[in-house]
């Protein structure tokens, strides 16, 4: 078994599209991948199974990605979490809320430039 098929990654987001091809991509390099489609649903997963990385949309309804990423950094301290967000360019490099999370993401992005991203924080 390869070291990415040891990798449990969870993705969120409320598009059930996004959700799907996310998973089929990530399936394909390798990785052991759940997905959620709220963010009180990759809660749920997140106590009950333990994740290298999340990948969680920031415009969702009920509970936003900044909202996720606090309540999984109480839960699941050593859990790396990124944003994925259309408008990354938005966020103020001094937003406080940075602090929550790992990163912020643009979307959409290349899936080559995701498999580069992956390696580089599940394995460095």
């Amino acid at each position: 078994m390869s070291s990415t098929q040891t990798a449990r990654l969870l993705v969120v987001d409320d598009s059930l599209d996004i959700l799907d091809s996310l998973e089929l991509v990530l399936d394909d390099m390798g990785y052991a991948v759940d997905t959620a489609c709220s963010g009180r649903e990759a809660l749920e997963r997140v106590r009950g199974a333990a994740y290298g990385l999340v990948l969680c949309d920031i415009g969702m309804p009920e509970m936003n990605g900044w909202q996720v990423a606090r309540e999984i950094r109480a839960v699941s301290p050593g859990t790396k979490v990124f944003l994925l967000t259309g408008v990354a360019d938005q966020i103020a490099e001094d937003d406080p809320r940075l602090g929550l999370v790992h990163g912020v993401l643009p979307k959409p992005f290349e899936i080559d430039w995701l498999e580069r991203f992956l390696g580089e924080q599940l394995f460095m």
